[in-house]
């Protein structure tokens, strides 16, 4: 067998098979939603396995005995590119295809995030008109106290108590059931809405799926919250829950649906094979082979039988 050598060749099948691996990765962190290790393992998978398969044919083809049996590997190990070449051309395509909808992508995520800014402004417009609607209800309940003296006790207004200072009372419990102690807290922190805004802005392919995960599940937290806050049997009482409607599940959608072949994920991924298999293609078989491998497999050989 001849001398191993790691030449220019083989660097370049290097350099593909990282590359490859690279897009592959791109493509799978898309798909999964961010799942870095699972996307790892997968890329790296998928790149060592054709760059060890691309040196290897490139060994075989330069052997110098057993012709035979190493022009008959190769035939198997060039299916087996193939075949993961195959298997691998779908997330690697994908990645492009998701990259071509940039623009609708980050217009759909900074105009929820706009709406995720506004959030807590419709919920205070919520508030106040729950507590405008219970105070109204309970002046109108006082009104009525001979008419509904029931309705009157069950609202906890006494005979001889200021009816004044019970519907300011229970005004107030209203107004902290809904704005508790830690709202103002909450309400304060939306700066990593601005950094988030920034991210999406600037694109990475890398680090935007998270971007959306954050997104999805700070604001999903927010809305879990205050609609906790305003489902209190107090408030539940007079009005219907809030839920903001704000969502970034149909951003999600966009990386996770599936995609058809990319023209220029193909493209870069005939390139790629290629460039994984150069190191094979420009290698020389051994001169005593040179021109007579179909011979060999298929007929006589000038070749002696034991060298073969």
């Amino acid at each position: 067998m001849n001398r191993s050598k790691f030449s220019l060749a083989d660097l370049l099948t290097l350099m593909g098979a990282v590359t490859f691996g690279f897009l592959v990765f791109l493509g799978y962190n898309f798909l999964t939603l961010g799942d870095t290790i699972k996307s790892i393992i997968l890329a790296t998978s998928f790149a060592l396995a054709l760059g060890i398969v691309a040196y290897v044919l490139k060994t075989l083809k330069g052997v110098s005995r057993n012709f035979k049996t190493n022009i008959i590997s190769e035939s198997i190990l060039i299916f087996v590119f193939l075949l993961i070449c195959f298997f691998a051309i779908s997330p690697l395509s994908h990645y492009f295809a998701v990259s071509q909808e940039k623009e609708q992508i980050q217009d759909s995520i900074l105009s929820n995030i706009s709406e995720a800014e506004g959030l807590f402004d419709a919920y205070d417009t919520y508030a106040d008109n729950s507590i405008d609607l219970y105070e109204r209800k309970l002046k109108s309940i006082v009104e009525a106290k001979f008419v509904n003296p029931s309705e009157y006790r069950a609202e906890g207004f006494e005979q001889g108590k200021s009816d004044a200072i019970i519907i300011e009372s229970n005004v107030n419990l209203l107004k902290q059931v809904l704005r508790p102690s830690n709202y103002s807290k909450m309400k304060g922190d939306l700066s990593w809405l601005s950094d988030s805004k920034s991210a999406v802005e600037n694109w990475s392919p890398i680090t935007v799926v998270g971007t959306v995960n954050k997104l999805n599940l700070g604001v999903q937290s927010w809305n879990e919250q205050l609609k906790n806050y305003s489902s209190d049997p107090l408030n539940a009482a007079n009005t219907t829950s809030f839920d903001s409607p704000i969502s970034f599940e149909q951003v999600s959608d966009i990386f996770t649906k599936e995609t058809p072949l990319n023209p220029l994920g193909v493209a870069i991924h005939l390139g790629l094979i290629f460039l994984m298999l150069f190191s094979y293609l420009i290698s020389k078989r051994h001169e005593r082979i040179r021109g007579n491998v179909l011979k060999l497999l298929f007929g006589a050989s000038t070749t002696d039988d034991k060298e073969l």
